[in-house]
């Protein structure tokens, strides 16, 4: 290779590195673990995202819940504390099951209608559901709301 080539590479590769028109390693890095749009890191995101689908998961169980209590109801004229995942259904029960990491708690029954919390393994956040004049909750019957222990944020 003659001297004249070696020094117009050297000379063309110390002006690439200088060019800052070309992203730097860190630059492609964080485009690799963020999301574009957000710029938010990617572990941030998919934490953020995994929370969320446990709160729908939640919220879609008591939805679900009212609904097989109201057909319970239509069918006995009164509410159960009671579900079950046979079918058919027990007598006495309402044909319901939670998803997986799912608990729900104790079915409370009031003169008009019930309320019951659902928990899950892996979040701190429950989420609760009344059905009647009951509006301990501060959500309008058959609506879940969520919330935390740790702050009075509802979700």
């Amino acid at each position: 290779m003659s001297r004249a080539l070696l020094v117009a590479m050297l000379v063309l590769l110390c002006a690439c590195a200088k060019d800052k028109s070309t992203p730097s390693t860190q630059d492609m890095a964080n485009a690799l673990v963020s999301i574009p749009e957000t710029g938010v890191p990617l572990g941030v995101y998919q934490r953020f995202k995994y929370r969320h689908d446990i709160l729908d998961s939640m919220r879609a169980n008591l939805r679900a819940l009212v609904a097989a209590e109201s057909a319970y109801h239509g069918d006995s004229g009164k509410y159960t504390n009671t579900t079950s995942c046979w079918v058919p259904p027990t007598g006495g029960t309402a044909h319901w099951c939670a998803s997986r990491g799912n608990t729900l708690g104790a079915i409370t029954m009031s003169p008009h209608g019930w309320s019951t919390t659902m928990t899950n393994l892996n979040t701190e956040i429950s989420c609760a559901i009344q059905v009647g004049n009951d509006t301990s909750f501060g959500a309008p019957a058959g609506v879940p709301v969520c919330f935390t222990l740790k702050g009075a944020r509802s979700f």
